[in-house]
């Protein structure tokens, strides 16, 4: 155990005796207690974030100020835990004071001490608003690809149609996107052709019909999906000009079989 974990130790045992970190000098169980909390109170901007963390939760004193902002500090930190992200709303219901915090800080960015900037750096806090709304539709965009095993939101899908424009978006400035937002939306398989992401939509849409009714046979202009209805019977027109991975796919429904078509 080196001296950092020795001191803790002790400082535990001090504060499940006495309830609390006010350790007097000469503590005869530790008599240089006193001192490294002293130091861990000045050199506070270079302790690691799991240090400082521990410090807290055993209820050290930091002195009012850095006390109360690492309280929020870390509440941010759970808040990324939970939601992916930093970017608590201002007028976020369940903590007003932790978006008040957040707005504040990214206000006053160049007024911060250079080390909180760098902690709050280190967790990945968004200091740009545009930025912000990016990284919230890459928490949707991952949790849709979680849940449906592929990131083709559709076309002003009524369940997030902020996802859904933002997603035509990036589709049509593609070009316009920096190089990091379009390797993190390749990461995710993202479809940047308009016409696959519609094919694909279809071939969703098909799957589904199949399942329920156990064949490929949509009616001719089908009032309950007339888009399937249109897309079915351009498959079979184009049939010729669909990629092999597309005719191997609707293969596998028997698309093409008699019994199925």
């Amino acid at each position: 155990m080196n001296d950092w974990e020795h001191n803790l130790a002790d400082l535990l045992v001090f504060q499940k005796n006495h309830g609390h970190c006010r350790v007097s000098k000469g503590w005869p169980q530790n008599p240089g207690l006193h001192k490294w909390l002293a130091i861990q109170r000045i050199r506070q901007e270079n302790l690691s974030l799991d240090r400082l963390t521990r410090l807290y939760k055993l209820g050290f004193d930091f002195g009012p100020w850095e006390t109360r902002w690492l309280a929020q500090f870390l509440t941010l930190l759970r808040f990324k835990e939970e939601h992916g992200h930093c970017g608590v709303p201002n007028e976020w219901k369940q903590n007003r004071s932790l978006g008040i915090w957040v707005s504040s800080h990214r206000s006053r960015k160049r007024k911060l001490y250079p080390w909180r900037r760098k902690r709050l750096d280190a967790i990945g806090f968004i200091w740009n608003m545009r930025d912000l709304v990016i990284e919230r539709r890459f928490v949707e965009l991952k949790a849709f690809k979680a849940k449906y095993g592929h990131c083709r939101v559709p076309y002003e899908w009524p369940e997030n149609p902020n996802l859904s424009r933002w997603v035509r978006r990036q589709r049509e400035r593609r070009k316009k996107l920096s190089a990091e937002t379009r390797r993190r939306l390749d990461a995710l398989g993202f479809i940047w052709n308009h016409f696959e992401q519609l094919w694909e939509e279809g071939f969703t849409e098909l799957v589904k019909f199949r399942k329920k009714y156990g064949h490929c046979r949509v009616p001719h202009e089908w009032s309950q999906n007339p888009r399937l209805s249109h897309w079915v019977a351009r498959q079979r027109r184009i049939k010729k000009k669909l990629s092999k991975e597309q005719r191997k796919r609707l293969k596998q429904l028997k698309f093409y079989d008699h019994a199925g078509c």
